[in-house]
This record gives structure tokens, C-alpha cells and sequence, in this order.
């Protein structure tokens, strides 16, 4: 429940920025996270990433965003930028440190 606190809380903060067109969601998950994303930016396009292709396909078709496969080299992904907002939720912590 705390993240969904955080990213209510969070991204309204973002939309402070001016003209949010472009905003990234990695990894997107399901659900969790893109609704918010969308709510908040109702008029960006919102690319979801996520290596759970069944997310990804959710998230594009539920809430019309542009869906981006991901890759467990994250060196190797190509996330068709640029963004004025990429919301990294909990990537860093199913990735190793090196």
C-alpha cells in the first residue's frame, strides 16, 4: 500500500514540469503503477516496459500505451525516447549491482 501512496503523491509533483507529452513506466507491470501514470498525464503517451510480456500487452491495450519489451540487459534496450517523465519503480531492487 505505500507505493501506491508514493506514486499518487509522486507523480501529480511531475506534472509541475509544464507540458508532460512522453512518459515511460519501467518496469510497468500490470496495473500498480501505469493507472496512476495515465490518470496523471492524460494527454502524454505512455510507453510501458516490462520483461512480463503479459503486462506489457495488458497495460498497452488497457490504457492505450505504447508497449516496449524489455530485456534483462538493460544496456541493450531501446526505449524509444525521449521522455519528459520515466517513473523506475521497483527495477533496482530484481537487479544486480553490477
Amino acid at each position: 500500500m505505500r507505493s501506491h501512496r508514493t506514486i499518487r503523491c509522486t507523480l501529480p509533483r511531475a506534472s509541475e514540469l509544464g507540458s508532460v507529452g512522453a512518459v515511460l513506466a519501467l518496469p510497468s507491470g500490470h496495473v500498480r503503477v501505469t493507472r496512476h501514470i495515465c490518470a496523471a498525464f492524460p494527454n502524454a503517451r505512455v510507453a510501458v516496459c516490462d520483461l512480463d510480456e503479459s503486462g506489457v500487452t495488458f497495460c498497452a491495450r488497457q490504457w492505450d500505451g505504447e508497449p516496449i519489451s524489455s530485456q534483462s540487459d538493460l544496456s541493450s534496450l531501446d526505449p524509444r525516447g525521449p521522455y519528459h517523465v520515466i517513473w523506475v519503480g521497483s527495477l533496482f531492487t530484481h537487479v544486480e549491482p553490477d
